[in-house]
């Protein structure tokens, strides 16, 4: 039986480190959108991407797109319910060193879970139960083929896809592999969408790292200070 190892558990730990950074912002994401049902995340339909606008920031290979209502106020939230995270990665069998086990991901949702409510909870009173006034969040972790220079995926794949993906230059054409943190925040109560964002890594940068634990964790690096600069107002303000 696999478990998350000493040296992976860092990367799980900067990953809720971005996801909690882009909901203390009053961010949120939305995920998906796919050629079947089976890509397709659920987190936004068509018309809901149309609306994600494009957030100026100065990280090589990272773009950040959200969605505010201009009916949300901040200053209302009296707490936060948070959703188990989604990793869109199923078990990988016969991978060798790199195979993912049903436990492995069992095991990676359960750090993620934690660093959130931990994280969030130095901002929020993080709560269990819908009520007026508190926001839901939603995270979600996948990867994505993005067409173009924009964030509209064709594909949602498993992680693991976009990680073998990005070290193969040849035969991608004009989609990007992509590794894609989307997150958002609703009223708990009426459901309404008070935020939407999505954080998206790609690009050469990306391509030459591997999908080791040590080379993942030296991308989360980027991520981390993305997320520290989006919830302190200097980005995605």
């Amino acid at each position: 039986m696999s478990h998350v190892t000493k040296k992976s558990r860092p990367i799980v730990k900067a990953l809720a480190y971005l996801a909690t950074g882009l909901a203390i912002a009053g961010l949120v994401g939305c995920g998906g959108g796919g050629l079947t049902q089976s890509q397709k995340s659920g987190f936004l339909t068509s018309a809901e991407y149309n609306r994600l606008e494009e957030v100026p920031i100065d990280q090589p290979g990272v773009k950040l797109y959200r969605y505010i209502s201009p009916d949300f106020d901040r200053s209302q939230i009296k707490g936060v319910m948070i959703d188990p995270v989604i990793l869109y990665q199923t078990a990988l069998k016969g991978s060798g060193q790199k195979g993912l086990t049903d436990e492995t991901i069992y095991q990676t949702r359960m750090i993620i879970d934690k660093e959130l409510k931990e994280r969030a909870s130095r901002r929020f009173n993080v709560v269990d139960k819908p009520a007026p006034g508190i926001g839901r969040l939603s995270v979600a972790l996948t990867g994505a083929v993005v067409e173009g220079d924009s964030f509209k995926p064709w594909n949602a794949v498993p992680i693991s896809a976009v990680l073998f993906a990005a070290q193969k230059a040849a035969g991608v054409d004009s989609k990007t592999p992509s590794f894609v943190v989307e997150a958002k925040m609703r009223d708990s109560v009426s459901g309404k969408v008070w935020g939407q964002a999505v954080y998206v890594m790609s690009g050469e940068t990306f391509r030459m790292e591997s999908s080791s634990p040590e080379a993942f964790q030296k991308m989360a690096v980027t991520w981390v200070t993305t997320a520290v600069r989006v919830s302190a107002g200097m980005a995605g303000k």
